[in-house]
């Protein structure tokens, strides 16, 4: 008995449960029409979730109804393509717009050019003129020729000192000669304190009085050390621009001028400059 009800038992085929052959198309309707209910409730549930909270948009990440989602999509995604038309077309003018000046080479708008341009040339002309100033005041200044003594402008004080040069060289000669013909004729008169001395002794007293007469020309404001060969004298302040500084003469080595210059240029240096040259001599041990 009990085998012969389970051959009239067969399965479901949609919940496979064990269903009595009588009953089976009853079941089957049931358990499909069933399913079939349960699967539209579960999409009309989807589909209310998605009207009430909406669906985020790709472009502006907004929160939008299913029915207006299309839509929205639509004018956003024109809105995104004119925002980045707009940029490109910014940075495109952006890069055309700008042209170098011809005078400072700085990137300069093309609407801008012209007066930057004019400005650039006024700024040049301005410290062109400048320059020339500076020049001719470096030019009208004075220097004291080493051998007459004379404030001669610095354009003209190689020429001068040359032509005095060779006037004292001819002097010199002069007198040699001079001594060489009159041995008897001892003394011989200075030029310059027109005091007379003998010729052993006249080339070191020349070079005394020509000293004392070049630093007659100097300020109060300098290096002085007087020794039995002359006045030696250095500025207080050394300006590298000034005409003044520059080298009256080629000093010997061994001379008592250069052992003065030698000691004593540093003071005329600033604090930040002898700082350097200590530097440099550290570096060079």
């Amino acid at each position: 008995m009990a085998e012969a009800l389970e051959k009239d038992m067969i399965p479901c085929e949609n919940c496979s449960e064990q269903v009595n052959l009588d009953d089976w198309s009853i079941h089957v309707r049931h358990c499909f029409h069933g399913e079939k209910k349960q699967v539209e409730n579960s999409t009309r549930a989807i589909t209310n979730e998605l009207i009430i909270d909406g669906i985020p948009c790709e472009f502006c990440d907004t929160q939008v109804n299913l029915d207006d989602w299309e839509s929205h999509s639509k004018q956003c995604a024109d809105t995104h393509n004119s925002r980045i038309k707009k940029l490109k077309n910014m940075m495109d003018e952006s890069i055309v717009e700008l042209i170098p000046c011809e005078y400072c080479d700085a990137q300069i708008n093309v609407n801008d050019w012209e007066s930057h341009s004019k400005q650039c040339v006024n700024s040049s002309k301005l410290c062109t003129s400048n320059v020339k100033n500076d020049g001719n005041k470096l030019m009208d200044a004075l220097i004291p020729c080493e051998y007459c003594g004379s404030q001669v402008s610095l354009d003209n004080w190689t020429w001068h000192t040359n032509q005095c040069a060779d006037a004292d060289r001819r002097r010199v000669e002069n007198i040699i000669k001079q001594n060489e013909a009159h041995p008897d004729a001892n003394l011989i008169p200075c030029d310059i304190c027109k005091e007379s001395f003998v010729f052993q002794d006249f080339a070191a007293h020349q070079t005394e009085c020509q000293l004392k007469q070049a630093s007659s020309v100097f300020t109060p404001n300098a290096l002085h050390e007087q020794t039995a060969n002359g006045l030696f004298s250095l500025p207080r302040h050394w300006d590298q621009s000034s005409p003044h500084n520059l080298s009256r003469y080629t000093l010997q080595p061994d001379s008592e001028e250069y052992k003065f210059v030698a000691d004593n240029f540093h003071k005329t240096l600033t604090s930040n400059e002898i700082v350097q040259i200590e530097r440099i001599q550290n570096r060079r041990k």
